[in-house]
């Protein structure tokens, strides 16, 4: 009972700190291509690095962004779910939302709820109270979360005055753990390969070395 580590991956990275605050029985956490920003600018830079990425920039990329920040407004403060909002009441909110658009996002299978918790939660805050060992392992080539999360999340917990931290990112690696050479992109070309290797390499030397 005095060895349970705590594995979070992408949201579970989230919810794995929250863990550790509320449950003194967890000895330490392994959080994996995890972030310490919220979902809503994580995001937003999803948004901005695929655009780039097709070579959007200027007023088009500006306009996007400006698209994204109305949704994550109207995500922000929001009531209910979805099917509680008119096509109209969206389209005042969003007024780039064609009728066709509207209908197709309250259709969508991604709970308004579940963003709306996200968006506003603060996992800085809960990081600084996370008083365990920590490993955080990120992809370099991750596409959902940027690399450069793996240090914001150390430097919260130790902000906290958490000095086990120990954070590893590995490069070719993308946002499920497998080993990903090509440039980053959210087309997964690997799911029949196993995870790679060395995320397994490190969270067993890490337990070891910090809990056995």
């Amino acid at each position: 009972p005095a060895h349970c580590i705590v594995i979070g991956h992408s949201e579970g990275a989230y919810l794995a700190p929250e863990l550790a605050v509320e449950d003194d029985s967890v000895a330490g956490l392994l959080l994996l291509e995890g972030a310490a920003r919220s979902l809503d600018q994580i995001t937003r830079w999803q948004v901005r690095t695929q655009l780039e990425r097709q070579g959007i920039q200027g007023t088009a990329l500006d306009q996007a962004l400006a698209q994204q920040d109305q949704y994550t407004a109207f995500v922000k403060t929001s009531q209910g779910g979805w099917a509680d909002y008119t096509v109209e009441q969206l389209q005042e909110a969003m007024p780039w939302l064609t009728d066709g658009a509207a209908i197709q996002l309250k259709a969508t299978p991604l709970s308004l709820q579940w963003l709306r918790q996200y968006y506003v939660d603060d996992p800085e805050a809960t990081l600084q109270a996370v008083d365990v060992p920590v490993l955080v392992v990120n992809g370099e080539k991750d596409a959902q979360v940027p690399s450069s999360e793996a240090e914001r999340i150390a430097e919260a917990l130790r902000n906290g005055g958490n000095g086990e931290v120990t954070v590893v990112v590995l490069p070719d690696l993308n946002h499920l753990l497998r080993h990903h050479p090509e440039e980053p992109n959210l087309v997964y070309r690997h799911l029949d390969e196993p995870v790679d290797p060395r995320v397994l390499e490190t969270l067993t030397r890490w337990a070891v070395d910090r809990l056995l």
